[in-house]
């Protein structure tokens, strides 16, 4: 695949990123916020894919503009989830008003610091003309081999290390840069594809789910929870029983898929 094609990727890439940027500066909507992280996410792991066929030390990565941004989408992202799976567990009774209070404060904070680190329309140019510079001439199914036995390494030293929540997280991580480049991955090894990319899909959506209770119970442990009355406190309890439950019932799951 030559450089041209590459760029067309590229550009594609670059496009979205910028349309959900503006969007979601505006509305701040949980789907466009997930759809431009998403597009990041692809970004990055089309660079560290590229990365495989560069013989310089010029590393092709996520500009630190666009870094800090992706990071401040994410915390939104994670107290609207968060909120939006307190409401449900608390449907038909009494809620933790205070509680919920904390996290609109926190929310709206956050948009206020999303906004200021939102990038302009020329920063956008600026940061993709800087990557496009540093694009290999093309790529060949030696740069994908290459690619599939970095991840395939790494995912053996994941797997042979002890399940942390951490650890988990990383394991999707590698597998996420799998998926997102699978399209280029068959191009150039059509049937000798991994057997990795056989369960890829249901095995990352296991570990997502996983992390979502992760960072359900980061909120629920913080120290802000002992400003509120103990009725609250008793309530909340409830919510951390809950998420520990469910968390400790996806980890077992996940657990089993990464043994066969």
């Amino acid at each position: 695949m030559k450089k041209n094609k590459l760029l067309k990727d590229l550009d594609e890439l670059f496009r979205k990123i910028e349309m959900f940027s503006e969007a979601v500066v505006e509305d701040f909507h949980k789907e466009r916020i997930h759809r431009l992280r998403v597009n990041i996410k692809k970004l990055r792991a089309c660079l560290r894919l590229l990365n495989m066929e560069k013989e310089d030390r010029k590393v092709l990565k996520i500009p630190n503009p666009l870094k800090k941004f992706y990071r401040k989408a994410g915390n939104i992202r994670n107290i609207q989830n968060h909120r939006v799976w307190i409401y449900h567990f608390f449907r038909g009774r009494p809620r933790p008003a205070g509680y919920l209070t904390l996290l609109r404060k926190k929310l709206s904070e956050e948009k206020i610091e999303m906004k200021n680190a939102s990038l302009s329309s020329s920063a956008f140019k600026h940061e993709k003309k800087k990557i496009e510079n540093g694009l290999p001439d093309k790529i060949g199914s030696k740069t994908i081999t290459a690619f599939m036995e970095q991840k395939r390494s790494i995912i053996r030293i994941i797997l042979s290390s002890d399940k942390t929540d951490e650890m988990l997280h990383s394991l999707r991580k590698q597998l996420k840069d799998i998926q997102y480049n699978e399209k280029l991955i068959k191009y150039f090894l059509g049937p000798d594809m991994p057997p990795v990319i056989g369960n890829i899909k249901e095995l990352t959506l296991l570990l997502g789910n996983h992390q979502d209770h992760v960072i359900h119970l980061t909120f629920l442990l913080s120290g802000e929870i002992e400003k509120l009355n103990s009725e609250e406190r008793k309530l909340l309890d409830e919510a951390t029983a809950e998420v520990r439950k469910n968390k400790a019932t996806l980890r077992n799951q996940i657990l089993q898929m990464i043994a066969k």
